[in-house]
């Protein structure tokens, strides 16, 4: 009897340390200066920024040979019997991706003032670059001095807002030149 259970221990053992090494493959993503800013494993959303700037996003299903499959839903409106809109999932699809082709991956799932700010940043760049059109043309056709006095401040504060409008459009927008570095972590 005690021979039987050292034998279970001992096959509970090594069934355990084979499970172990049974981790899935997975994809690191350095900065420039080769700090790991994030681990991404199977089950994690992700925004991907392809090397043609193509843009998918979707749950990574699995990470195997040099592939990262992604899980995507096709969702389609209709309208109910009371004439009420309503949503549905009309197809999923796995799609294969080379980690290769990836040139950017926005690793976190819920991104509550990105869309804000990127408006913002739009309105500043905008606004900023209109009204500064429209005193320097204002200023010429009234013949008033355009970069002197009281309107070289007001030329000042639209070219900061262009500035400031066009830094946030910038930081925001995933294919801007600011690098990572995808590296595949083979598992197998």
């Amino acid at each position: 009897m005690a021979r039987l259970l050292s034998l279970i221990l001992f096959f509970s053992f090594v069934y355990n340390s084979v499970i172990a090494q049974n981790t899935p493959d997975f994809v690191r993503i350095k900065t420039k200066s080769g700090r790991i800013a994030k681990t991404i494993l199977p089950g994690n959303f992700v925004w991907l920024t392809l090397k043609n700037t193509y843009q998918i996003e979707g749950e990574i299903k699995d990470i195997r040979r040099d592939s990262i499959f992604l899980q995507q839903y096709q969702i389609a409106t209709y309208y109910t019997p009371w004439y009420t809109k309503d949503y549905d999932t009309v197809s999923r699809y796995i799609l294969a991706i080379n980690y290769k082709d990836i040139r950017r991956i926005e690793y976190t799932k819920y991104k509550p003032g990105k869309r804000f700010l990127n408006l913002l940043g739009s309105f500043m760049h905008t606004g900023g670059a209109v009204y500064a059109g429209l005193n320097i043309v204002n200023g010429f056709t009234k013949g008033i001095p355009v970069f002197k006095g009281e309107n070289l401040g007001r030329l000042g504060i639209a070219a900061g807002t262009f500035a400031t409008g066009r830094i946030i459009k910038k930081r925001l927008n995933p294919s801007s030149p600011r690098k990572q570095k995808i590296e595949y972590v083979n598992m197998q």
